[in-house]
């Protein structure tokens, strides 16, 4: 993506910006997410032909990523962090300078990306690229063989006009960045390591079953992420007519047989939604917010067993 800064209503471009979208990096600490541009930049030739012996230096940098094409109060978006490297003076074409852009957000920020995708299946993700900024004029070129003076002609304000639109395949945006930017690390239940420590091969294997639902989730199969949920229950309480005591040879001696079958009772309370989205005969579609209820519940329950035994 290459991103040009025009100055004086267009007339010519002070410098330009390309973004490679491979070399977009996400990253989140706590609950501030953020994702960063490699760009490079250099002169453009419009300033090389119509500004001989001058040399734009950017003094100062600002920006928004967000869903809207025309930015608004209901669109926070994501902001340009204080740009390190500047001021810079921009190289001449061909010979690019390299800066680092770092916009950070809420992660509640990332949900909202993500819901709105989501309202649209199947889409990549396009976000509008906001940057503005100062650049200082330096040198005159009115005095023959002066080169690149040392003091500044004027200052200009540049930006990017109309926002530039960054395009992020879907694939990328749900196996690389989403986990990167911690979505869906704030659920209301994160479930322990199978295996640490060690638990029954039945709850192992629910465990497995409610990770492949998360993913499934992630990936916009709702239906077969609620299906995944199914089996996770099986593994505890059996299926068909095979009906398994897990809770009550596991937890009963643990915590006593009244809290085991209660344990019991939440995991069957959600045999209703799950028995209708599994067989064939009477299939019940599934949106976003059902497997959502799905696999939080499930996870409750899960993490509950897995401390208990812990």
């Amino acid at each position: 993506m290459k991103i040009t800064f025009p100055v004086r209503g267009g007339v010519y471009s002070a410098f330009s910006m390309t973004i490679d979208h491979e070399r977009i990096q996400a990253s989140h600490d706590g609950d501030v997410a953020s994702v960063t541009f490699q760009a490079d930049i250099e002169r453009t030739s419009s300033w090389e032909t119509l500004l001989q012996g001058t040399a734009p230096v950017l003094l100062s940098l600002h920006g928004v990523l967000s869903l809207d094409q025309i930015h608004n109060s209901n669109d926070t978006g994501a902001t340009l962090r204080p740009t390190e490297g500047l001021p810079l003076a921009v190289p001449e074409v061909g010979n690019s300078a390299s800066l680092r852009l770092p916009f950070t957000c809420s992660r509640r920020y990332i949900e909202h990306l993500e819901d709105k995708r989501v309202a649209q299946p199947g889409r990549d993700l396009t976000l509008a690229v906001r940057l503005w900024g100062v650049v200082a004029i330096m040198g005159s070129p009115m005095v023959e063989g002066s080169g690149v003076g040392s003091l500044p002609v004027r200052f200009e304000n540049v930006a990017a006009t109309p926002p530039e639109q960054l395009r992020i395949p879907r694939s990328d945006w749900i196996d690389r960045f989403l986990p990167a930017l911690g979505y869906r690390k704030t659920v209301l239940i994160e479930l322990p390591l199978a295996g640490q420590p060690p638990v029954p091969e039945e709850l192992h294997n629910a465990m497995q079953h409610l990770g492949e639902a998360r993913t499934l989730r992630n990936h916009e199969s709702y239906q077969k992420a609620v299906q995944a949920c199914r089996q996770a229950t099986d593994a505890l309480l059996g299926a068909g007519p095979e009906k398994k005591a897990w809770c009550q040879t596991h937890l009963a001696p643990l915590i006593g047989a009244e809290k085991a079958r209660m344990v019991d009772d939440s995991l069957w309370a959600l045999r209703p939604l799950l028995n209708k989205t599994s067989h064939g005969y009477a299939p019940v579609e599934v949106d976003r917010d059902a497997a959502d209820y799905a696999i939080e519940s499930l996870a409750v329950a899960l993490n509950y067993i897995a401390r208990t035994l812990a």
